[in-house]
């Protein structure tokens, strides 16, 4: 479920890019598909923080509150950039290029995580 949501958020960033670089973007063209990222998003990031507390029950606590810790701080780190890289004037796509760049390193650290699990598995 988890690689099925950062795949659909990744293909609504995708479609949203893909238009603005056309120079068809639009207000709606972008929010719009921003509704396909929270789809995903809401599909990936609850199974992700369960996966994340289920690995060890009695660290449950911490790792509830790292991966909190790590969201926040990661959330907060993208937003100073966006600011830096969103000058007066400038179109959506810098956004739109570090928002496909963030749910691409999603999607190959779930590729990781799954292909390490596989590895430990055996």
């Amino acid at each position: 479920m988890i690689f099925l949501g950062v795949t659909t958020a990744l293909f609504g960033v995708s479609i949203s890019l893909t238009i603005s670089l056309l120079d068809h973007g639009s207000v709606l063209s972008f929010f719009g598909l921003m509704t396909l990222v929270g789809l995903g998003n809401g599909m990936s990031i609850p199974n992700a923080t369960a996966a994340m507390m289920s690995i060890n029950p009695k660290l449950a606590g911490t790792a509830a509150g790292l991966g909190s810790a790590i969201m926040i701080g990661g959330g907060a780190g993208l937003s100073a950039i966006a600011n830096f890289i969103l000058i007066h004037g400038s179109s959506e796509i810098p956004l739109i290029m570090l928002m496909w760049t963030s749910v691409f390193c999603g999607l190959c650290s779930v590729a990781y995580v799954s292909y390490r699990k596989k590895t430990l598995e055996v």
